[in-house]
C-alpha cells in the first residue's frame, strides 16, 4: 500500500490491484480488521468531493461539490475492493490517525488527533484524541481526551495490547 501525490495504490505480488480515483486526495491510509469480519481492511483519510461520498442518503437529490475530508473503509475480497463505509464528511478535521486494539474487547479501533480547525495552508492543530470502535454500521466515539495541543500519534505494544501516545504541548 502506498500513497503517491494524493492517490492510494494497493498492490499484491507486485501488481497494482487498485487505485483511488482521482478526485480522492488521500492523506493517510492503514490496513487492520475494524469491523471484526477477520479480513484486513484499508482505512483511508481522504479528501474527497461532497458533504456524504459516493452513497447519499435518501433525503438528498444533489451533493454539493466542495472537498471535504471524509474517512473511507474498503474491504480486499477476491482481489475486488468492496466498500465497508463511505463516511459523511468529518465536522472536526482529523490530523491523523492509526488502527490497534486500544481497548482489551479484541477489536481494532480507530483512534485520531481531531482538530478544531485547520489553518488557511492546511495545517491541522490538534486539539484531542478520541478512540473509535465500529458499532456494526460505522464507528462511534468511545473515549475523548481533555481539550489539550496535541501532536505526534503512535501506537506501541503487541497485537492484544496496544497503548496510544501522542504529545500534549503548552
Amino acid at each position: 500500500m502506498l500513497i503517491k501525490a494524493g492517490r492510494l495504490e494497493v498492490k499484491k505480488d507486485d501488481k497494482i490491484i487498485w487505485t483511488s480515483p482521482p478526485a480522492w486526495q488521500v492523506q493517510e491510509a492503514h490496513m487492520a480488521d475494524l469491523n471484526g469480519d477477520g479480513q484486513e481492511d484499508i482505512a483511508a483519510l481522504t479528501m474527497a468531493p461532497g458533504e456524504f461520498g459516493q452513497v447519499k442518503p435518501f433525503w438528498v437529490t444533489q451533493d454539493d461539490k466542495d472537498v471535504r475530508q471524509h474517512i473511507y473503509i474498503f474491504n480486499l475480497k477476491e482481489n475486488i475492493f468492496h466498500p465497508v463505509w463511505m463516511a459523511s464528511r468529518i465536522y472536526r478535521p482529523t490530523c491523523a490517525f492509526r488502527l490497534g486494539r486500544i481497548l482489551p474487547n479484541g477489536h481494532n479501533q480507530l483512534v485520531t488527533l481531531d482538530a478544531a480547525t485547520t489553518t488557511s495552508d492546511g495545517s491541522c492543530s490538534a486539539s484531542h484524541v478520541s478512540i473509535w470502535g465500529w458499532n456494526g454500521w460505522g464507528f462511534s466515539r468511545i473515549w475523548q481526551s481533555a481539550t489539550g495541543t496535541y501532536s505526534g500519534l503512535s501506537l506501541d505494544g503487541t497485537d492484544d495490547q496496544v497503548r496510544a501516545y501522542a504529545a500534549l504541548g503548552p
